[in-house]
């Protein structure tokens, strides 16, 4: 018997039952290393455990999903997506205006990405939206840039790949980053008109209050969702954006 079948006996689980089982119990992404020790097998012996039960899925309602730093998550399929949110009762779901949207779109494809480069290629000020993005975990501090000041690096989270359903970055579609620049001003004009004191202050109720000298116009401009804007089931469940109901309008 070579190292890479497991002994056992005939009435005991296969590799992947056990794999799965785990993954089903565990309350977020679990490390291909920890499910290597918990197992006592070795980790290439989990991970070609782990192509099987993806074949296996791929007919079926489950998905798994991987993420940085060799870990794994089960998901529901994102096809799934707007049935179970129906099941469960989630109709309360987190916005992202146009303005985060597109922050959150520069960051994704070209990360690390500084404050100061974003509103480079936006070409208006970023400060609310990249705090919010912060505060919904989609994007994280990566580090610190090696010019004069020594500003913050962001970079997209495993929260990101999973509301979008995601295994990697390079699943991303082809985009280009250019129309951005193209689009942010008439994004923020309009954002700006629809905004009222009243929603910015319910949007940052838990806020410390900064002084208004240092809020920019896109503060109240993009606490507003815009109406195209996708709708994130922000839940770590793994499942896909939703799309957004068709417009009325006659």
């Amino acid at each position: 018997m070579t190292e890479e079948t497991e002994e056992k006996t005939p009435d005991e689980p296969t590799l992947e039952a056990k794999i799965e089982s785990l993954l089903f119990v565990a309350d977020g992404p679990t490390p291909i290393s920890v499910l290597a020790e918990t197992l006592e097998v070795k980790p290439r012996q989990v991970k070609k455990a782990i192509a099987n039960l993806e074949k296996q899925y791929e007919a079926g309602g489950l998905r798994l999903q991987h993420l940085k730093k060799e870990q794994v998550q089960m998901t529901t399929a994102p096809e799934n997506a707007g049935l179970v949110e129906l099941f469960l009762g989630l109709d309360s779901k987190s916005k992202l205006s146009k303005a985060a949207l597109e922050a959150l779109a520069i960051i994704a494809y070209q990360q690390p990405l500084s404050r100061p480069q974003i509103d480079a290629v936006r070409g208006v000020n970023s400060d609310y939206v990249i705090k919010r993005l912060h505060t919904a975990g989609l994007i994280e501090e990566v580090g610190r840039a090696e010019t004069p000041g020594r500003p913050i690096l962001y970079g997209t989270t495993a929260t990101f790949l999973q509301e979008f359903g995601l295994n990697a970055l390079e699943q991303l579609p082809p985009l280009d980053i250019s129309t951005f620049a193209a689009n942010a001003e008439a994004t923020e004009a309009t954002e700006a008109t629809e905004a009222t004191e009243a929603e910015y202050d319910s949007a940052t109720e838990e806020t410390p209050t900064a002084d208004a000298s240092v809020i920019s116009s896109e503060t109240e401009a993009d606490n507003t969702p815009a109406e195209d804007a996708p709708q994130l089931p922000l839940s770590g469940s793994g499942w896909a954006p939703v799309k957004p109901p068709e417009s009325n309008d006659s």
